[in-house]
């Protein structure tokens, strides 16, 4: 029983030091979402680095171009922290539906 303890320890151990390391990375990878020209980038942390406009788009159209374009690049930066935290969580009783 001790053993199993130990054991389960350390896959939480483990587990943190690759969650942080993974955070870290969200820091800096990105992801872009784009709608008929209007490009949105922001790191997988979600915070927006550019949104780039081309010129001669209506701005009646603009509004909604940019919320399909924002939603694009957060359905990535969500699926990307979906299956990096699948390989992070530890083969622990109990965590595995913590997703």
């Amino acid at each position: 029983m001790f053993g199993d303890m130990m054991g389960m320890m350390s896959k939480l151990k483990d587990a943190r030091k690759k969650m942080e390391e993974t955070k870290k990375r969200w820091e800096t990878a990105q992801v872009m979402g784009e709608c008929q020209g209007v490009n949105v980038i922001m790191t997988v942390n979600r915070n927006v680095l550019d949104v780039t406009i081309p010129e001669g788009i209506d701005q009646e159209e603009l509004g909604e171009l940019m919320v399909v374009a924002f939603n694009n690049a957060l359905e990535k930066s969500s699926k990307i922290q979906e299956e990096e935290l699948k390989d992070v969580m530890p083969d622990v009783p109990g965590l595995g539906n913590l997703l």
